[in-house]
């Protein structure tokens, strides 16, 4: 497998390491360069912090470029950013120091954004940019090099909260979106192509550095001792204000890069408010189409903890000595146990006029599954059958109510993550409709409808009606 090349924006920061060290470790990951940002700490001590890593792992010869010192608004101040040492400690590392010496060193003068500009334009689609920290060092490098918006493989930013209570720094907003939000808008506007990937705290907040973890790690050697150490300090802030579980916020992100498909996500209109005095910094997703914007990101709502682990553990083993290949003792994480599973029902109407095997498709604008190709559709409501769900979904969504015959014809199962004991099933149901049924269809914000012929449905489709596609019922597959 070729390996993922990563440049790592960061500003370490004890769950910073924690992502680092994992992608220095990884066996499909090579980390071309780190680059620094102001954010867990004053950008020189994120600078040093991120050297004292790569030497800690073996990996001396990581060039790191150090950034912004201070948000874009705060660019003209003399004031810099002086970190977070409550949570993180006065090193930013938990208060624990690397067994490794890195007296004398000084990054290059070539700036964050000077690198990233650099290396995006040498090598453009083979990078993939992983951001840990405040945005302003992607977004000065946009302003200095616009066409960098396409330059990358991927983009996966850590930051964001998708629901207001979820906030880390304020009520509504995450910290790295909060300490530069002029920055993060500007990012999430810029127009990545493809869309930039969000791992928010809804993503993150489904991991933690458990004990089992821990353990794992102390086993492993200096670099696991070291971070079980410096996870010590983290987990005691969090208690202090409340909180039992730690997530493992960073590593969550970097693991995109590395097994995308052990997450779950959907494609959203996402924004940053900048002005609210109460709520710079937070995160705004139009789920409804309000805004009339395709949508700008893939956010992450959730990753399977257990395979997580499994990378982390495997890597930081690696960094201490063990073979690659060598079975590696992981915690898995408890699963929780329901005693009866939660189903949830979905109804896709496959819908065709009289005489007319065309089938009418929407593509999604703001809801989950955005910019897909979808059958008309929602939830079933309690008491309500599969085709009268079927008809009111049409007429809600399309303005389409001549139906003339509905029936079911088939069903598919979609178990995303099990052990949420959630259980997604889509019930489809044929509606045959009046033959001038185009004239009903409704000009909303939601959906652009057409009649397509079987064969012609274009691509990407939602992925309900995909396993239908592949379920043979409505023809071949196109």
């Amino acid at each position: 497998m070729e390996p993922v090349e990563l440049i790592i924006d960061t500003d370490p920061g004890i769950d910073d390491a924690l992502a680092i060290l994992l992608a220095l470790g990884h066996v499909n990951v090579k980390v071309a360069a780190i680059t620094t940002v102001h954010g867990n700490g004053n950008v020189r001590l994120c600078s040093v912090n991120a050297r004292k890593l790569v030497v800690l792992a073996g990996c001396p010869d990581v060039p790191i470029y150090e950034g912004a010192g201070r948000g874009i608004k705060d660019m003209s101040s003399d004031t810099a950013c002086v970190g977070t040492s409550i949570v993180h400690g006065k090193n930013g590392l938990g208060e624990v120091e690397p067994p490794v010496d890195v007296s004398g060193w000084s990054p290059p003068t070539e700036s964050a954004a000077q690198a990233l500009c650099r290396m995006a334009s040498e090598r453009p689609g083979k990078y993939t940019l992983v951001t840990l920290g405040p945005l302003t060092n992607l977004a000065t490098a946009i302003i200095a090099c616009p066409s960098i918006t396409g330059l990358f493989k991927s983009v996966i930013i850590m930051g964001g909260a998708l629901s207001n209570p979820t906030g880390n720094k304020q009520p509504s907003a995450e910290a790295n979106f909060f300490n530069d939000a002029i920055a993060a808008r500007m990012v999430l506007r810029a127009g990545f192509e493809p869309p930039v990937v969000l791992v928010p705290l809804e993503a993150t907040h489904t991991t933690s550095f458990r004990k089992e973890l821990a353990d794992a790690l102390e086993a492993s050697g200096p670099v696991g001792r070291f971070l079980a150490a410096s996870h010590q300090f983290y987990a005691q802030f969090y208690a202090r204000n409340g909180h039992l579980v730690v997530p493992i916020h960073d590593a969550t992100a970097l693991f995109y890069a590395i097994a995308p498909s052990e997450f779950r996500s959907e494609m959203l209109v996402v924004d940053v408010e900048t002005e609210g005095t109460i709520t710079s910094g937070t995160m705004v997703c139009d789920r409804r189409g309000r805004w009339q914007r395709r949508p700008n990101a893939v956010v992450c709502t959730r990753v399977r903890e257990s395979s997580l682990w499994t990378a982390v553990v495997t890597a930081i083993r690696f960094l201490d000595g063990h073979p690659s290949s060598s079975e590696v003792p992981i915690p898995v994480p408890p699963v929780t146990k329901v005693s009866t599973p939660v189903v949830r029902v979905g109804v896709g109407a496959v819908v065709r006029r009289v005489g007319d095997p065309s089938i009418l498709l929407g593509l999604r604008q703001g809801s989950h599954g955005a910019g897909m190709w979808a059958l008309p559709g929602g939830h079933l409501e309690v008491g309500e059958s599969f085709e009268s769900c079927a008809k009111r979904e049409l007429a809600e969504e399309t303005g389409i109510s001549s139906v003339t015959e509905a029936k079911v014809i088939t069903f598919t199962s979609n178990d995303i993550l099990p052990a949420d004991g959630l259980h997604f099933v889509t019930v489809f149901v044929s509606l045959t409709v009046a033959a001038d049924s185009s004239a009903a269809l409704l000009e909303n914000s939601h959906r652009e409808w057409r009649w397509i012929a079987i064969d012609q449905i274009p691509g990407p489709r939602f992925a309900p009606f995909q396993a239908l596609l592949d379920s043979g019922v409505l023809g071949n597959n196109p």
